[in-house]
């Protein structure tokens, strides 16, 4: 039963709002769904010119005491915090006030609150553009004491007190361009953005690794063939040492034989020799020969 109360209620409030919008040329929201894209029961937000059905909210909204809604991007941004009014600080000369002065003044403060915000969806949708109100910086404006104005200040001050604003949250880096889009959309893109930052960063690491890559193979590629051309040298110079002992061992066995040779010659020299000095003492003894037969012949004959 509280669910149906609570539609119900919903309801009224929707066609209160849809009855008091303003239609027709000059309007201040769309007059159609920022995600369905249909037009009819549109429920405007309250601090921006976008437009939904109930039904397509977008998560992030929220609404406030008056049923006004607020979607999430203005929910984001903090549009639906009302900013402190900016008053001048108390001067150090009004030690003398009684508190029971400032107590009936706080009663104004409070109706003036309630007559601006009461306005203040008035003044938004009879004006062609909405009022946009950002959050206030930490910091607050301080005015300086001026001695003659104090007792103006005393007579006109009406102190109002107001909660001291939490400090706005840390903006993003990126701003999305499209303030339009529903929150889970505009997460989406700030999530595509990031993607294509880290693919263009990647992409860039990648080329930077493949020319490092090409380099090292190119060095990698140099340095195989320094060591085939000092294989090549190292063999070369392996078999020249082996033709050089071959050649060594070879001259060594010639040196021999050509001794060899040499020992023969004088040996074939001094045999000739011999020989001759054989054939000489041999035609000698011929010659004896010979004379002895022709003594003896003589002899005989005799």
């Amino acid at each position: 039963m509280e669910k149906y109360a609570l539609a119900s209620c919903c309801l009224c409030k929707l066609l209160l709002i849809l009855t008091t919008q303003p239609l027709g040329d000059g309007s201040i929201h769309e007059t159609y769904c920022r995600v369905c894209f249909r037009e009819k029961n549109l429920e405007p937000c309250l601090t921006c010119r976008l437009a939904f059905h109930t039904d397509c909210l977008p998560t992030g909204w929220i609404r406030d005491a008056d049923y006004h809604m607020f979607c999430s991007v203005c929910v984001r941004r903090e549009w639906h915090i009302s900013p402190p009014t900016l008053t001048p600080p108390a001067s150090p000369r009004l030690t003398g006030v009684e508190t029971s002065d400032a107590a009936p003044a706080a009663s104004p403060a409070v109706h003036h609150n309630t007559l601006s915000s009461t306005s203040l969806h008035y003044t938004d949708l009879t004006q062609p553009k909405p009022l946009i109100i950002s959050p206030l910086p930490e910091h607050s404006i301080t005015l300086q004491p001026n001695p003659a104005s104090d007792t103006t200040i005393t007579s006109t001050h009406i102190p109002v007190t107001y909660p001291d604003p939490s400090p706005p949250p840390a903006r993003r880096n990126r701003k999305s361009r499209y303030t339009n889009l529903p929150a889970d959309v505009d997460a989406s893109l700030n999530v595509l953005y990031r993607e294509l930052e880290s693919n263009a960063s990647l992409r860039l690491e990648n080329e930077e690794l493949r020319e490092e890559n090409l380099r090292c193979q190119q060095i990698i590629q140099i340095r195989d063939l320094s060591l085939t051309a000092l294989r090549r040298e190292l063999e070369y110079r392996r078999s020249s040492e082996k033709e050089m002992e071959t050649l060594r061992t070879t001259a060594a066995q010639l040196e021999g034989a050509r001794k060899e040779v040499q020992e023969l010659q004088a040996r074939n020299e001094a045999l000739e020799a011999e020989l001759e000095t054989s054939r000489q003492e041999a035609a000698e003894a011929r010659e004896m020969v010979s004379d002895w037969k022709a003594k003896l012949s003589t002899l005989l004959g005799s």
